[in-house]
């Protein structure tokens, strides 16, 4: 993203009152442990490393939209 990271976004997200509901699945290319546990704690309902797989891609985002809301990390 040009103007922010995906950190940074997510932050705006989290404090807006109309989007803060909404589930956040991160897709990124960024290799990083630290970065994925930022995302995680930060209330990330998902984390899928570049290049994915579709299958792994969609039980993140199954997990994300389901009604249990646990929080699923993917290599």
């Amino acid at each position: 993203m040009p103007n922010f990271s995906g950190l940074e976004f997510h932050e705006c997200l989290r404090h807006s009152e109309r989007a803060r509901t909404i589930p956040v699945i991160y897709i990124s290319g960024v290799e990083s442990d630290t970065y994925r546990r930022v995302a995680l704690q930060q209330g990330a309902r998902g984390f899928v490393s570049k290049p994915f797989d579709m299958p792994k891609l969609l039980a993140v985002i199954q997990a994300a939209i389901g009604t249990s809301g646990a929080t699923l990390a993917s290599a």
